[in-house]
Protein backbone atom coordinates (compact mmCIF):
# COMPACT_ATOMS: atom_id res chain seq x y z
CA UNK A 1 0.00 0.00 0.00
CA UNK A 2 1.25 3.48 -0.88
CA UNK A 3 1.58 6.54 1.35
CA UNK A 4 -0.31 9.67 0.25
CA UNK A 5 2.99 11.55 -0.20
CA UNK A 6 4.04 9.03 -2.88
CA UNK A 7 1.20 10.03 -5.20
CA UNK A 8 1.58 13.82 -4.99
CA UNK A 9 3.52 15.77 -7.63
CA UNK A 10 5.37 18.96 -6.65
CA UNK A 11 5.29 18.06 -2.97
CA UNK A 12 8.80 19.14 -1.88
CA UNK A 13 7.39 21.16 1.04
CA UNK A 14 5.04 18.37 2.11
CA UNK A 15 7.91 15.87 2.02
CA UNK A 16 9.92 18.15 4.32
CA UNK A 17 7.02 18.25 6.78
CA UNK A 18 6.42 14.49 6.66
CA UNK A 19 9.54 12.70 5.31
CA UNK A 20 8.31 9.39 6.74
CA UNK A 21 4.78 9.71 5.37
CA UNK A 22 1.46 10.63 6.95
CA UNK A 23 -0.57 8.06 8.87
CA UNK A 24 -3.30 10.21 10.44
CA UNK A 25 -5.48 11.49 7.60
CA UNK A 26 -9.04 12.49 6.93
CA UNK A 27 -10.49 12.97 3.45
CA UNK A 28 -12.68 15.84 4.54
CA UNK A 29 -13.85 17.77 1.49
CA UNK A 30 -13.94 17.54 -2.31
CA UNK A 31 -14.76 20.40 -4.68
CA UNK A 32 -15.71 18.83 -7.98
CA UNK A 33 -14.67 20.22 -11.37
CA UNK A 34 -13.16 23.49 -10.27
CA UNK A 35 -11.63 24.19 -13.70
CA UNK A 36 -12.54 23.92 -17.36
CA UNK A 37 -10.17 20.92 -17.55
CA UNK A 38 -12.36 18.88 -15.21
CA UNK A 39 -9.98 19.12 -12.26
CA UNK A 40 -11.25 18.76 -8.72
CA UNK A 41 -9.78 19.81 -5.39
CA UNK A 42 -9.41 17.29 -2.57
CA UNK A 43 -8.81 18.55 0.97
CA UNK A 44 -7.03 16.08 3.21
CA UNK A 45 -6.73 16.96 6.89
CA UNK A 46 -4.13 15.66 9.31
CA UNK A 47 -3.56 16.17 13.02
CA UNK A 48 -0.17 14.47 12.81
CA UNK A 49 2.63 16.74 14.04
CA UNK A 50 5.03 17.66 11.22
CA UNK A 51 8.73 16.89 11.60
CA UNK A 52 9.66 20.55 11.13
CA UNK A 53 7.93 23.67 12.43
CA UNK A 54 5.84 25.81 10.09
CA UNK A 55 6.91 29.19 11.45
CA UNK A 56 4.12 31.20 9.82
CA UNK A 57 1.49 29.15 11.68
CA UNK A 58 3.19 29.21 15.08
CA UNK A 59 3.70 26.23 17.40
CA UNK A 60 1.97 22.91 16.68
CA UNK A 61 -0.42 21.99 19.49
CA UNK A 62 -0.52 25.56 20.75
CA UNK A 63 -1.35 27.78 17.76
CA UNK A 64 -2.54 25.06 15.37
CA UNK A 65 -3.23 21.33 15.55
CA UNK A 66 -4.75 20.62 12.14
CA UNK A 67 -3.07 20.87 8.75
CA UNK A 68 -5.15 21.00 5.58
CA UNK A 69 -3.47 19.70 2.41
CA UNK A 70 -5.10 20.96 -0.78
CA UNK A 71 -4.60 18.69 -3.81
CA UNK A 72 -5.73 18.98 -7.42
CA UNK A 73 -6.70 15.93 -9.46
CA UNK A 74 -9.10 14.45 -11.99
CA UNK A 75 -11.60 12.12 -10.32
CA UNK A 76 -12.91 9.37 -12.58
CA UNK A 77 -15.28 7.64 -10.16
CA UNK A 78 -16.45 8.07 -6.58
CA UNK A 79 -18.51 6.16 -3.99
CA UNK A 80 -19.52 7.76 -0.69
CA UNK A 81 -21.48 6.24 2.15
CA UNK A 82 -22.49 8.50 5.07
CA UNK A 83 -20.06 11.37 4.60
CA UNK A 84 -21.36 13.12 7.72
CA UNK A 85 -18.53 15.29 8.98
CA UNK A 86 -15.74 12.72 8.71
CA UNK A 87 -12.99 13.79 11.10
CA UNK A 88 -11.58 10.34 11.81
CA UNK A 89 -7.81 10.52 11.37
CA UNK A 90 -7.04 7.13 9.87
CA UNK A 91 -4.80 5.70 7.15
CA UNK A 92 -6.01 5.92 3.55
CA UNK A 93 -5.73 2.77 1.46
CA UNK A 94 -4.07 3.67 -1.83
CA UNK A 95 -3.75 1.22 -4.70
CA UNK A 96 -2.15 1.59 -8.12
CA UNK A 97 -4.56 0.82 -10.97
CA UNK A 98 -3.65 -0.96 -14.19
CA UNK A 99 -4.43 2.17 -16.22
CA UNK A 100 -1.85 4.29 -14.33
CA UNK A 101 -4.34 5.92 -11.98
CA UNK A 102 -4.95 5.32 -8.28
CA UNK A 103 -7.81 4.20 -6.06
CA UNK A 104 -8.10 5.77 -2.61
CA UNK A 105 -10.32 4.32 0.10
CA UNK A 106 -10.97 5.43 3.67
CA UNK A 107 -13.33 3.79 6.15
CA UNK A 108 -14.46 5.39 9.41
CA UNK A 109 -16.93 4.43 12.14
CA UNK A 110 -20.16 5.18 10.23
CA UNK A 111 -19.07 5.52 6.63
CA UNK A 112 -16.57 5.26 3.83
CA UNK A 113 -15.30 6.94 0.70
CA UNK A 114 -13.66 5.41 -2.33
CA UNK A 115 -12.56 7.26 -5.44
CA UNK A 116 -10.30 6.95 -8.45
CA UNK A 117 -7.91 9.57 -9.74
CA UNK A 118 -6.47 9.50 -13.26
CA UNK A 119 -2.91 10.53 -12.31
CA UNK A 120 -0.99 11.68 -9.28
CA UNK A 121 -2.34 14.59 -7.24
CA UNK A 122 -0.86 18.03 -7.86
CA UNK A 123 0.06 19.77 -4.61
CA UNK A 124 -1.63 23.18 -4.28
CA UNK A 125 -1.03 24.45 -0.74
CA UNK A 126 -1.09 23.79 2.99
CA UNK A 127 -3.11 25.75 5.54
CA UNK A 128 -3.43 25.23 9.27
CA UNK A 129 -5.82 26.05 12.09
CA UNK A 130 -6.63 25.10 15.69
CA UNK A 131 -9.51 22.63 16.06
CA UNK A 132 -10.93 22.44 19.60
CA UNK A 133 -12.40 19.00 18.81
CA UNK A 134 -9.07 17.58 17.70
Amino acid sequence: MLDITEIIESSVFLNKLYPNGIEKLSIHKIDFMTSSYGSSLVYIYTNQKPLIDITKYGVFGQDYNTIVIELQCRISGIEIYNSSNNKSYLPIEIHCNEDSGYTLKQIWKDGRIKFNIDNKFIFQKVTAYFDDNN
